[in-house]
């Protein structure tokens, strides 16, 4: 495989060209073209997506998927035994316990990881192929639940306070707003308005490396909060406003993180 890359001013695209039964195609994005001439390869070029140029690896360099296999050791076999199609009792005794996890979804307009967190247990087992979850109020962009309604992949990452192990979900995911369903998530006399219905696909617990490389738990690890900017000093400076305003931002926001946790 020959990997290309064509520039134009400070735009690039990176495409390889590969051979199969005597003949060449241009691959990117999924799609592939035979190289017949010129003629026949602009119009392709011209679809891909510009991506603004960067002081990365240059794109001969890029590692393809036999260089990652040539790098790495494969997964032990009771790594590869310990991703199972759905959840069992082990599963389900850690998701009463999960307070915290990350979920990501994507579709054609982007990517979007978006943390969620409640009570131990508010990621429900329905039953060993099936979990659902609340959708609370956030910043309202809404972006996991837009890109849900285009493409219903998704993973869910979860986070266990002081233990170095994560879980995983894979799965497809679609939203509903059943009076009944929704009313079973409520938090108190709080019910949300839309819930995530997960088919779990695969299911594997995770090594811990990355929260004892973070020192996630570590106490001496927590930051004092006047070492960063705060939210209202962020959005005043962002938005040309005095430090009067950043106060006032940030007193509303810490109002809210407290107070309005449901809605």
């Amino acid at each position: 495989m020959l990997c290309l890359c064509f520039v134009e001013g400070d735009y690039q695209w990176v495409a390889s060209v590969t051979s199969s039964k005597g003949e060449l195609f241009l691959n990117h994005g999924g799609n592939s073209i035979l190289i017949g001439s010129d003629s026949l390869a602009q119009p392709f070029l011209n679809s891909y997506t510009k991506i603004r140029r960067t002081p990365m690896t240059p794109p001969d360099l890029y590692l393809a998927e036999h260089d990652l296999e040539r790098l790495y050791a494969p997964p032990s076999e009771h790594i590869q035994k310990a991703v199972t199609p759905e959840l069992n009792s082990f599963h389900v005794e850690y998701l009463a316990k999960a307070t915290f996890f990350c979920l990501a979804t994507g579709a054609s307009a982007g990517l979007d990881a978006s943390p969620r967190g409640g009570p131990p247990g508010f990621v429900r087992a329905l039953d060993n192929k099936t979990v659902t979850f609340a959708d609370w109020p956030g910043n309202n962009r809404i972006e996991s639940m837009r890109n849900l309604t285009f493409d219903d992949r998704l993973g869910m990452l979860f986070l266990f306070p002081g233990l170095d192990l994560f879980m995983r979900i894979n799965g497809r995911g679609h939203i509903v707003d059943d009076p009944t369903h929704c009313a079973a998530l409520a938090e108190g006399a709080k019910i949300p308005k839309t819930a995530i219905v997960v088919t779990v696909d695969e299911v594997l617990f995770h090594c811990g490396k990355a929260v004892n490389r973070g020192r996630l738990w570590d106490p001496a690890s927590r930051l004092d909060r006047k070492s960063l900017p705060t939210p209202g000093q962020m959005v005043a400076a962002m938005t040309k406003q005095d430090s009067a305003v950043a106060d006032a931002i940030d007193a509303q926001y810490d109002h809210r993180m407290r107070n309005e946790l449901y809605g």
